[in-house]
């Protein structure tokens, strides 16, 4: 079995890190390379992993955990015979049902990127490199998401793109006297 999960969450996390650090002094081909290419390697290796975990039953040995990073190894926790050495580990869990999430998620993504890729061709540089850093940052916390190994990050991620949307225009009082909700009191 061939596991690139490790890869599948790295390459869209690499494609906002560059696109962060380096993306307004980049042009727009090479924003749109990075974005696009870092995003359709991710789906390759998933579908490479799909393909290599398709038929296999559930707990079979090629569904797994992938231990990425041990950050804790302690020792023992608890007495008697049930007692276990600590361990806090980041992990991916690789199984048929992320398998078929993660194809979903990264060929979607990369579908949604190649569709922004024309939808976005009059913003600014400037916005162009962010909306698409911010965009591989949404595929790598969806990815984050159902590789079972953590639910923190996919939470703020989803409103990064239209972070310039959200903020509310400023109101002046008269409007605000006006509104419903706001009521004098005697």
């Amino acid at each position: 079995m061939t596991n690139l999960t490790v890869w599948v969450l790295a390459l869209p996390l690499l494609g906002f890190i560059i696109l962060s650090l380096a993306g307004r002094a980049m042009a727009r081909p090479g924003v749109l390379t990075v974005a696009l290419g870092t995003t359709g390697l991710a789906f390759l290796f998933a579908a490479i992993s799909f393909l290599s975990i398709h038929g296999a039953p559930p707990a079979s040995p090629a569904a797994g955990d992938q231990v990425v990073y041990t950050w804790v190894n302690s020792g023992v926790v608890g007495a008697g015979p049930s007692a276990n050495p600590l361990t806090i580990s980041f992990g991916l869990l690789y199984d048929p049902l992320s398998a078929v999430m993660l194809m979903v998620i990264t060929g979607v993504g990369f579908l949604i990127h190649i569709y922004s890729a024309g939808y976005m061709h009059e913003e600014e540089d400037q916005e162009f490199s962010r909306f698409f850093s911010y965009l591989n940052f949404f595929i790598f916390a969806m990815v984050l998401l159902v590789s079972p190994a953590g639910w923190l990050g996919a939470g703020g991620s989803g409103l990064l793109p239209a972070d310039r949307f959200l903020v509310p225009a400023p109101r002046s009082d008269s409007s605000r006297a006006q509104s419903p909700g706001h009521q004098h009191h005697r």
